[in-house]
């Protein structure tokens, strides 16, 4: 995933992460969950489990972790992480670019998630995307 893929590409070490979570109040009774949406406290402890279990699974601690709970996410859930990292001064290079450097551009194109958005970062995408796949950024 991209706490592990991003900092690699920068040659760094990961070793912390944060994550910061939005939701409908989780105690609400089921039957106040919108039609066609899954229970807040579903989705809630759904969401932490598959968190805790990827760092679990690749060793990294969550140094923060906040929940935000508002009937402002009932239809639309939010949740954002971070990895914090550090890299060897001697793995640090900057320079200027010269005439006649050469640029190699790998993978799809970077969309409206930017460097490292993992989620549709596999798929082809073309001027419908912003459409149909507007919920993977």
């Amino acid at each position: 995933g991209g706490a592990i893929r991003d900092p690699l590409s920068g040659r760094s070490y990961v070793y912390q992460a944060m994550r910061v979570t939005g939701a409908s109040d989780p105690l609400l009774p089921v039957e106040q969950t919108l039609k066609g949406k899954l229970p807040p406290r579903k989705i809630t402890t759904t969401a932490a489990a598959g968190y805790s279990s990827y760092g679990n699974q690749i060793g990294l601690a969550t140094g923060h972790v906040s929940e935000i709970y508002h009937s402002g996410y009932m239809a639309k859930r939010m949740e954002i992480g971070a990895v914090v990292g550090a890299a060897p001064a001697e793995n640090v290079r900057r320079e200027r670019p010269a005439p006649d450097d050469v640029i190699i551009l790998l993978g799809g194109r970077t969309g409206r998630d930017g460097c490292g958005g993992a989620t549709g970062s596999s798929k082809a995408h073309n001027s419908e995307s912003i459409e149909t796949c507007g919920a993977e950024v």
